[in-house]
């Protein structure tokens, strides 16, 4: 089968099962089901012939030559009984390249494709240039090549060359060398072979690319289940964002959409600026509306594309967060903190002042360097707007998509800020949830106290100590608030916990602390995590201290609680102890694991570093009996 015929078997093919070829480097519009590309030229050199072996009748007879080194005959080519031209002594010369000319008339969106095989000192490194007369030459865009000892790496599938080389009498194109290294990393030696295959230009008939099918990208994204075609231009590089997947984002004026398919290999490697054109069936999955693509086109290259300037509310409201799903965002916000990477990514906070705010979800794979970004910083920020389920996420593609600003305002406080709510339900003696959200939250974890647990399956005596106690916390707080009942929530210094919670104290509409006053019935005992305010710490200590004396509730001496619910978390999730814990009226601490040697009312819990820094002295007992006679002597107060 000659190399026109196996072009036209996979075109019928790409029409039938709707699958592509296109790995490595930059495609364009190389095959349509509505508007099919025509080989303009072709070189397979299976008849051992340096002419083209197929195209226009304007190109029959073009002849593929080599400057500045030797062909020396033929060898073996891409595929089974496939053969290449072949050449050496690439060391010779300042200037070597492989070069072919043709005519491009009447033919636009000019595309070219090859691949390149090298023996271990063989060149290397290629580009591809084009000239109009011969004797000027220009770069092709993303058509860089780096050869191998295969035909694979040094695959170039659809270049697309610029618009000057539309509809012309003649177009020059090289494979120019472009430095000394050698496929082995070493230099070019003078018997170091080159060879070329499988060299395709295609054009399209100039108007055949206009398409009324075409959907606008705001079309596409309301006719899930159905297939579409949509032209957009590409906001993030191919595999930035996901490198072993097809996964790009695309916008046009006034929306935006996921590409994606599990095989990258098939499709162009589209750049940020790249206009295409996509066909696929437009799903949702994961709550990102997404076409599954079945082809890729590459209009052309280098477009202008802008982000649009949005505020962090607008997150608040789904129905706007929406609109903007794809496309290419700015905001301001401040950090407060960045994690490390782990299976594949991290999630960063961005707040305002009034703590709207928004997840940046940052991918390993767009090598963004965590350690560049300042913790405790207000950001301009850059990034796709997207979501994850109902979460919305913002996704950078580089560092330079952070900007810190010059002016830095003050950092975002909810402490003292208060909200009215409505309880949707009590969950259990610590835990409510709201029938609207605030801040974005409608899950609200009391601040300061801890109650019993009661999450998890009872394997033994202390594990239904545990359920029982935290039952009882869960009935005593419905004592006091209602399904339906408005409340006042007073936010502290920190408005979230590391699970997405509010952190408040709830407050009834006839002013009770229901926090402070599940500790003074003996329902809960007090959990302050660095910041804290040490009047707040005093006032709820005096709570603590006259449950006890009272042996209400969880300091009952006939059925008292036996592990506190932050060691028993700790027990039953296989964890260890990790925060350090203080004594705020003597201003000592002790490590993790000796927490019972400070008496429940006055524990704060903090860090090593936090603990030395508010001025705290690490108590340190005689030794191991004497903490633990301590500990005895405490063993009815946990």
């Amino acid at each position: 089968m000659d190399m026109r015929n196996a072009v036209q078997v996979k075109v019928l093919l790409i029409v039938s099962v709707v699958v592509l070829v296109f790995p490595q480097l930059i495609g364009a519009a190389a095959f349509s089901a509505k508007s099919e590309a025509v080989t303009l030229a072709e070189w397979n050199f299976d008849a051992e012939s340096p002419l083209t072996t197929g195209g226009t009748e304007n190109n029959i007879g073009r002849e593929m030559s080599l400057t500045g080194a030797a062909i020396t005959g033929y060898a073996t080519g891409n595929g089974s009984g496939s053969r290449a031209i072949a050449s050496n002594g690439w060391n010779n010369s300042e200037e070597s390249f492989w070069m072919i000319s043709l005519n491009t008339a009447g033919y636009e969106s000019v595309t070219l494709s090859s691949r390149q095989y090298g023996s271990n000192t063989g060149p290397r490194d290629f580009k591809v240039e084009y000239s109009l007369d011969g004797s000027i030459w220009e770069e092709v865009a993303h058509s860089t090549i780096t050869v191998a000892s295969n035909w694979s790496s040094g695959y170039l599938n659809g270049a697309v060359l610029p618009a000057k080389a539309n509809n012309q009498e003649q177009v020059f194109i090289r494979w120019i060398n472009t430095s000394n290294a050698s496929v082995s990393g070493g230099t070019i030696g003078a018997a170091g072979t080159s060879r070329i295959d499988d060299v395709t230009v295609t054009g399209l008939p100039i108007g055949s690319g206009e398409n009324p099918g075409i959907k606008t990208i705001k079309q596409a994204r309301g006719m899930i289940g159905q297939e579409v075609t949509v032209e957009g231009i590409a906001n993030v590089d191919q595999g930035r964002l996901q490198s072993n997947r097809f996964n790009l984002y695309i916008q046009d004026g006034e929306a935006g959409i996921q590409l994606f398919h599990f095989q990258p290999q098939q499709f162009p490697d589209v750049k940020a600026g790249d206009r295409i054109r996509a066909t696929g069936m437009v799903s949702v999955y994961s709550g990102v509306t997404q076409l599954e693509v079945s082809e890729i086109n590459i209009l052309a290259i280098d477009q202008d594309f802008t982000a649009k300037n949005v505020e962090l509310p607008l997150y608040q409201d789904p129905a706007l967060a929406d609109e903007y799903e794809g496309q290419l965002v700015t905001l301001e916000g401040y950090i407060r903190s960045i994690g490390e990477y782990f299976n594949g990514g991290v999630s960063i906070g961005i707040i305002n002042e009034d703590f709207a705010g928004v997840d940046i979800r940052v991918w390993e794979s767009t090598g963004i360097d965590l350690t560049r970004i300042e913790p405790n910083t207000w950001y301009e920020m850059t990034g796709i707007s997207s979501k994850y389920y109902s979460t919305y996420q913002v996704l950078p593609r580089t560092n330079s998509d952070f900007k810190k600003l010059e002016d830095q305002k003050p950092p975002p406080t909810t402490a003292d800020r208060e909200y009215l709510a409505e309880v949707a339900a009590v969950v259990d003696g610590d835990t409510i949830r709201l029938a609207s959200p605030v801040l974005g939250a409608t899950n609200v974890r009391f601040l300061n106290i801890d109650t019993a647990e009661t999450y998890h399956t009872v394997r033994n005596d202390l594990d239904q100590n545990q359920m029982d106690h935290g039952k009882r916390a869960g009935d005593h707080l419905r004592t006091m608030l209602k399904v339906g009942d408005t409340v006042v929530l007073r936010l502290g210094a920190e408005p979230f916990d590391a699970y997405g919670r509010l952190l408040a104290e709830v407050i009834t509409l006839d002013g009770v602390n229901t926090n402070w006053q599940m500790v003074r019935d003996g329902m809960a005992v007090t959990y302050f995590i660095y910041p804290f305010e040490e009047e707040t710490v005093q006032v709820y200590s005096d709570a603590v201290r006259l449950a006890r004396e009272a042996q209400l509730g969880i300091w009952n001496s006939e059925d008292p609680l036996l592990e506190m619910p932050f060691v028993f978390r700790a027990r039953e999730r296989g964890d260890l102890l990790s925060r350090y814990v203080g004594n705020v009226v003597t201003k000592e601490y002790v490590a993790p694991n000796d927490y019972a040697i400070i008496p429940p009312e006055y524990r704060v819990f903090f860090t090593k570093d936090q603990a030395e820094g508010l001025g705290y002295r690490l108590l340190e007992p005689a030794d191991r009996n004497t903490a633990d006679a301590e500990k005895a002597v405490l063993s009815t107060c946990p």
